[in-house]
């Protein structure tokens, strides 16, 4: 008898009522919301009620809307091939790095065309010599997921299409655009990730004046648009003039004119690139010489009849070989890239010293890519495993 009741009192034990289980979903969301992402993949499979709140498309803008601000890390590409960096935006030292998947490896030629979510946009070019195809993937390397792009132009995809990447927080879809200067037409379209199709923009009229690309140019996300630098002469495209701007929501293409350039450089040693600084489309036209890098920092405002922008000069940018020896340009970009939000002016500027300085002691080669590092559950739900 005595031996019936202990068992009795160890079935009780063992079938009381997980804790969990007694808790409302919005408070279990809410704890979720603070885990790791490699955490929440190992969660989904404790029961079914985890995996439904973990995989719904609601919790994955959640999670990101609760990410800790600002993000300590970036991820940056030096090179075509290879892995991507982790390092850190104080420092900028190497923290860790990102293993491509096998497809982005070998002989395989692979630029970042965009980064939005912490899902990046990739396009890979196989050499001529073996095939002329080409894919564009998107691939999430926090929860291991690719997603094949497929192409709707006949042989492959022409070199002069340029691709864009972003999340329409109207519709709140993702949408991979293609657009071609040249063969606007047939060559500009569309492609959603709720549907999976590629179609016409809803507004098919051409940007005026046409905005013409270098091989690569890499485009930027901001206020729900697309941003690319070009030119407006196809016989120059290194002399980046405008933006050609895609709203996400009206899928409409729209070109807006840059300041002139005022610095007195070469025009093989002036760089200019585009980033958001104090919430609006920032400039960085800088050049160097023996005595360190120079140039200015613009800010664009949209003009009340939204056509154009109204460009102001936020400050002269004057990095002398005194505060930060063996600065390049591109050591200059990567630092304007990352400039913490908030108004920066020349008051302020002396406040990043350090964060010069310690640049200048990294050893580093031409950027291909840099963007804040982000870990999502964006493409959880669709796409190949990446063993």
């Amino acid at each position: 008898m005595k031996n019936t009741q202990s068992k009795s009192r160890m079935n009780e034990k063992t079938t009381k009522i997980n804790p969990f289980d007694k808790l409302p979903s919005e408070l279990i969301t809410n704890i979720f919301t603070k885990l790791p992402v490699k955490s929440m993949l190992k969660a989904r499979s404790i029961c079914k009620e985890w995996n439904s709140i973990i995989t719904h498309q609601d919790f994955t803008s959640l999670h990101l809307q609760l990410q800790p601000q600002p993000r300590n890390h970036f991820l940056c590409r030096q090179r075509e091939q290879g892995a991507l960096a982790i390092r850190r935006t104080d420092s900028f030292t190497q923290v860790d790095q990102l293993i491509t998947p096998e497809i982005f490896q070998d002989t395989v030629v692979t630029r970042v065309a965009s980064y939005v979510n912490g899902v990046l946009l990739m396009y890979t070019t196989i050499p001529k010599h073996e095939t002329d195809n080409s894919e564009i993937i998107l691939w999430n390397p926090s929860i291991r997921k690719m997603l094949g792009i497929p192409c709707f132009i006949p042989g492959g995809w022409d070199y002069r299409v340029k691709f864009g990447f972003g999340f329409d927080s109207v519709s709140r879809a993702y949408k991979v655009v293609s657009v071609c200067s040249v063969r606007f037409l047939s060559r500009t379209k569309v492609y959603s990730l709720r549907n999976r199709l590629w179609l016409n923009p809803k507004q098919r009229k051409p940007a005026n004046p046409a905005v013409y690309f270098n091989v690569f140019a890499m485009p930027m996300n901001f206020d729900n648009e697309i941003y690319w630098l070009g030119s407006v002469k196809s016989s120059n495209t290194t002399k980046l003039t405008h933006f050609l701007c895609f709203d996400l929501d009206k899928e409409a293409f729209t070109s807006m004119k840059c300041p002139d350039i005022e610095v007195k450089a070469e025009e093989r040693y002036l760089m200019r690139c585009s980033a958001v600084l104090d919430n609006a489309l920032a400039i960085l036209d800088c050049y160097g010489n023996p005595d360190g890098q120079h140039g200015s920092v613009w800010k664009g405002v949209k003009s009340s009849s939204g056509s154009d922008l109204v460009w102001t000069k936020q400050y002269k940018l004057d990095v002398t070989n005194n505060v930060a020896r063996g600065l390049s340009r591109h050591k200059v970009e990567m630092w304007f890239r990352n400039i913490p939000k908030g108004s920066i002016s020349d008051d302020d500027l002396e406040n990043h010293e350090d964060e010069l300085k310690a640049l200048s002691d990294v050893i580093w080669v031409r950027i291909k890519f840099l963007d804040r590092y982000v870990e999502s559950l964006v493409l959880l739900l669709e796409g190949n495993n990446i063993e």
